[in-house]
């Protein structure tokens, strides 16, 4: 029983990542990494301007923190983390965007990411209470 606590928000962290990375893929192939692997992957257009924005601005941001979100949520599980170390890894997205702000890392800062990335921190809280709660 304990093992399915542990295996299945991982697994659909995995799934979350590849959500994530198939939507750059799709919607983003210009950018640089997926150009320095050569990958040759025709560039699908959205014509509707609202679901271009979602999809190629924020669907991958609330797709890598949900899964930042759930593979706190194993690992929490299988080690018993304690509430510091949660909350550290839960900020990360936030950090990387500060330092995206003052140019420490490579990247555009975006205020509407800080956003999106809370949203989805706090619905994540909401459905699983023991990612910050003791388990």
């Amino acid at each position: 029983m304990r093992i399915k606590k542990i295996i299945i928000p991982a697994l659909v962290s995995l799934i979350f990542l590849l959500c994530g990375a198939v939507n750059y893929l799709l919607f983003q192939p210009r950018m640089g990494l997926i150009q320095q692997l050569n990958i040759p992957i025709q560039h699908v257009r959205i014509s509707d301007p609202y679901l271009r924005i979602f999809m190629t601005c924020y669907f991958s941001d609330i797709c890598w923190c949900a899964a930042l979100c759930l593979a706190v949520l194993a690992l929490s599980r299988a080690q018993n983390l304690r509430r510091p170390v949660k909350i550290t890894m839960l900020l990360v997205p936030f950090m990387a965007e500060t330092c995206q702000y003052f140019n420490i890392i490579y990247g555009t800062f975006d205020l509407w990411d800080l956003v999106v990335y809370g949203v989805t921190v706090l619905l994540m809280i909401v459905l699983f209470p023991t990612i910050i709660t003791k388990t």
